[in-house]
């Protein structure tokens, strides 16, 4: 029997969570049979990681929705790479993916499958909504709950999603990013990674710990940097905020990183308190992972993974409570200590990356041959 070819197709113009579980998925891959092309719109960080890993990636060229005629171009490319490869199934990752290509992944006669990472709402997904998969693979149930009905109705797997344990980094590693951060040997690292949008909460962030300023010993980084047009002016936005709150002396703006790991792993505490939901919570998991105690919002998609063996859910929006947890975090090292344990353990069950990679890989089979 031939392997089964997987063409996912996809952006490629930023770089989270969803390039994080793509990158994850295709290198557990390397120990299956399955074959894996990638199609892009845009180059960037995504392809580069792809191409590290000796995926084919096929550029489709540059789209924007308000012109017609990119959408069209883009299109007769990707054609041309489903001729040419004639996949066994298809697999499309955002709304906005699957509400430019959709349809040409239809007509082109082969399953597709829609991996749903978060809510198909808007004109964006209105638009996605008019061609539907043969199939969806959910992150998590609230994602499974949130579906419109039409692809209720489809067959669904809710797999969460594959994540890497970090490589183990040494105490000189630890030392060094420290002081690239110009950040002391004995503080207390509180850390946020994700990307800069006003809903990762880290406006809420900053004001909690200004009521820390009584509480010696403690730094926050900032770990991303701004992807779209408007993310700059965010930035300045927070920095402007720390200088206002008096903290700006405490808080470092790390900026985008390719190599987060090191980040997490040089860090006492993890905090991201968003104020609204999470589809899954990636960046929480990869915390877990390197050992960091959580500090995050009670909504939705959070609620399975963080518990009170491993972190703290705090009511979003409420800053004083956010900030009593930072500080019993920050203050009681044996807390942090216990928590980090549990941490790991949980998040190693939840996303072993073998064990989920090989479940899509089952689902898009299943699908390619149904």
């Amino acid at each position: 029997m031939s392997p089964t070819v997987v063409l996912h197709v996809h952006s490629g113009n930023l770089y989270g969570g969803i390039e994080t579980v793509v990158t994850t998925l295709l290198a557990e891959s390397e120990r299956t049979a399955t074959v894996h092309h990638v199609a892009l719109c845009f180059e960037g960080r995504l392809a580069d990681e792809l191409r590290r890993l000796d995926v084919p990636v096929h550029p489709l060229g540059a789209v924007r929705l308000t012109r017609p005629l990119s959408r069209r171009a883009a299109r007769l490319a990707l054609r041309r790479v489903m001729h040419d490869l004639q996949p066994d199934v298809t697999v499309t990752y955002l709304p906005w993916t699957h509400a430019v290509f959709g349809s040409t992944l239809r007509t082109g006669g082969r399953p597709v499958v829609q991996w749903v990472h978060g809510p198909i709402t808007g004109p964006v997904g209105a638009l996605a909504r008019r061609t539907l998969p043969d199939a969806v693979i959910c992150n998590s149930a609230h994602t499974r709950e949130g579906l419109p009905a039409a692809l209720r109705a489809l067959p669904a797997g809710v797999i969460l999603n594959p994540v890497r344990t970090p490589p183990p980094f040494t105490a000189e590693v630890r030392r060094a990013t420290r002081a690239a951060m110009e950040t002391c040997a004995d503080d207390v690292v509180i850390v946020q990674a994700s990307r800069l949008e006003r809903g990762k909460g880290h406006s809420e962030h900053l004001r909690a710990l200004a009521r820390l300023g009584d509480v010696a010993g403690w730094v926050l980084w900032i770990v991303g940097g701004p992807q779209r047009p408007g993310e700059s002016a965010r930035l300045w936005e927070l920095q402007a905020l720390a200088q206002t709150l008096g903290i700006a002396g405490r808080v470092r703006f790390a900026g985008e990183q390719a190599e987060v790991a090191r980040f997490l792993a040089s860090a006492d505490l993890y905090c991201q308190p968003n104020t609204g939901g999470e589809s899954f919570g990636l960046a929480y998991v990869e915390a877990m992972l390197a050992g960091l105690p959580v500090v995050a919002s009670d909504v939705c998609g959070l609620r399975d993974i963080i518990t009170p063996a491993t972190g703290v859910l705090v009511r979003p929006g409420d800053i004083d409570r956010l900030a009593a947890a930072l500080r019993e975090l920050v203050v009681d090292g044996a807390a942090r200590t216990r928590l980090s344990r549990a941490g790991a353990s949980r998040a190693c069950e939840l996303t072993d990356p073998a064990r989920q990679s090989r479940r899509v890989l089952d689902f898009l089979e299943a699908a390619a041959h149904a």
